[in-house]
């Protein structure tokens, strides 16, 4: 199970018609959480049973960037962005469990404790305005992670109408 909750303020300011710069600064909290499990042993079904601990990820993140967003022409617009998540809270358990396979009857990996403190975060994506109602966008956004050394990265395409 997981729950998570966030809010950002920032201030766009024109510097062209074509042009708006959006400083911006946020809070998030995150907070995901696996119970416990354990299998019983059912012949011919079930024949190494396995368990695992319950566990959980906790963090805490404040984050500072700026947005730009503008028109390249009429029709085709850009949007870039550049920021950095600071890392206030980190928590998170050991991944373990037992089995009845032989070899590995106990296993555990540790929480995080080697977590980030502050991680990159960007963004690039463009627009094409097909006409007063409709819009196709894409967008690439690469962002660090508190509990790892691999950046996420994240490509959505999508189209919009209004009605």
């Amino acid at each position: 199970m997981g729950a998570a909750v966030g809010a950002e303020l920032g201030y766009a300011m024109t510097w062209t018609g074509a042009l708006t710069a959006t400083p911006y600064v946020g809070l998030r909290y995150t907070d995901v959480a696996r119970a416990a499990y354990e299998e019983g042993a059912a012949a011919g079904t079930v024949d190494y049973p396995i368990a695992f601990a319950a566990c959980h990820q906790r963090l805490g993140t404040a984050s500072l960037g700026l947005r730009l967003n503008g028109l390249a022409s009429e029709t085709i617009g850009y949007s870039l962005a550049g920021g950095v998540d600071y890392y206030a809270l980190r928590s998170a358990s050991a991944y373990a469990g037992t089995s009845a396979i032989y070899g590995i009857e106990t296993f555990a990996l540790p929480g995080a404790t080697t977590a980030r403190r502050a991680s990159p975060v960007g963004s690039a994506g463009l627009f094409y305005q097909i006409d007063r109602n409709q819009r196709m966008t894409g967008t690439v956004s690469v962002r660090g992670q508190a509990f790892s050394g691999q950046p996420s990265i994240s490509v959505m395409g999508g189209y919009q109408a209004a009605f």
